[in-house]
């Protein structure tokens, strides 16, 4: 278990197991756009399904626990 990650399963315990965008923006306390955009860089991995994105909570988990580089949210 990654240190930290006991504390945030408990957190995000009421969500499911995959979760939508919607739940993630909820979950992280961001907007729902910039949700998208982790989405669509590949800074948050996900899945399509049709046109719908699904995350694994554990993704969600790891995002946080993971130190980023400052990112301003602009087109690469």
């Amino acid at each position: 278990m990654i240190k930290g990650e006991y504390w945030l399963k408990e957190m995000f315990e009421k969500y499911p197991d995959v979760v939508t965008p919607e739940q993630v923006a909820e979950m992280l306390q961001i907007g729902l756009t910039l949700t998208y955009r982790l989405l669509r860089n590949g800074m948050l991995p996900s899945k399509r399904i049709g046109k719908k994105y699904i995350i694994a909570k554990r993704t969600v988990i790891k995002f946080v626990l993971t130190e980023h580089v400052s990112w301003k949210g602009g087109s690469s």
